[in-house]
């Protein structure tokens, strides 16, 4: 959550594991579970590529001190 409250835009899988050094299966599943408590949005670009965005940027900063 710490990167996509960092960024104005919306970030897509390799640029996330590029900003953490996570593996984009532990991104996955970060992303999943963020997605499914609804803290963030999930869009597809034209190419295929989904990128992912805050929803409540100061709900997220409550919940991890960010």
């Amino acid at each position: 959550a710490g990167v996509l409250f960092n960024t104005e835009t919306p970030l897509s899988y390799v640029q996330i594991v590029e900003k953490t050094g996570k593996t984009i299966s532990t991104v996955r599943v970060y992303m999943n579970q963020l997605k499914f408590k609804g803290f963030i949005d999930e869009s597809t670009l034209p190419n295929g590529t989904k990128i992912f965005s805050l929803r409540h940027k100061a709900k997220v900063k409550k919940l991890y001190n960010l």
